[in-house]
């Protein structure tokens, strides 16, 4: 299996920011705070810490099921409002964590070891690589397209083209 992460000019290895990060979690703590007081005029007095801790083991992305967890976690009643804002919360953990990837490429200068056409190795799980052909290469995300007719991909038309894997996740 390639790196998780890269080296920086100190010699550092950095990971790829990902949006089960603390770091993420608790940017989107903030801005969802911020949310549930401008939008429901109520200060959420819940801490940082049990905010990023609920994030992280909350597995659904369904507004409704995570206001019933919210308010079984944190004694608080929910609400219309507070189920719109929590639908929108993974989304906007997205967006950070795509904004985070973006200045990670660019401060650790990541670059592709592959190009369009070479035969590389991927394991999708533990103990189960499978060869592939890369077919497109997204310099912006850090991320490869596969290709394994075997998987069921299309090269053109209607279909799924392949898969998106992080430069680091592939080997030759």
């Amino acid at each position: 299996m390639g790196q998780i992460s890269f080296k920086t000019g100190n010699d550092v290895w950095v990971p790829r920011p990902s949006e089960r990060d603390d770091t993420i979690l608790l940017e989107a703590g903030f801005a969802f705070k911020e949310e549930i007081r401008k939008t429901l005029g109520v200060h959420l007095d819940v801490d940082d810490e049990d905010l990023v801790s609920f994030f992280r083991g909350s597995y659904s992305m369904d507004g409704y099921e995570l206001t019933k967890a919210f308010e079984d976690e944190f004694h608080i009643d929910g609400c219309m409002g507070l189920c719109e804002i929590l639908d929108n919360f993974f989304f906007q953990v997205h967006m950070i964590a795509d904004k985070a990837v973006k200045v990670w490429i660019e401060v650790n200068e990541v670059k592709p070891d592959h190009k369009i056409g070479d035969k590389v190795v991927w394991a999708q799980s533990p103990g189960r690589e499978e060869d592939f052909e890369i077919t497109g290469i997204d310099t912006v995300r850090a991320r490869y397209l596969l290709f394994s007719e075997a998987a069921g991909h299309v090269r053109t038309g209607d279909g799924t083209h392949g898969y998106s894997v992080e430069f680091e996740k592939v080997d030759k």
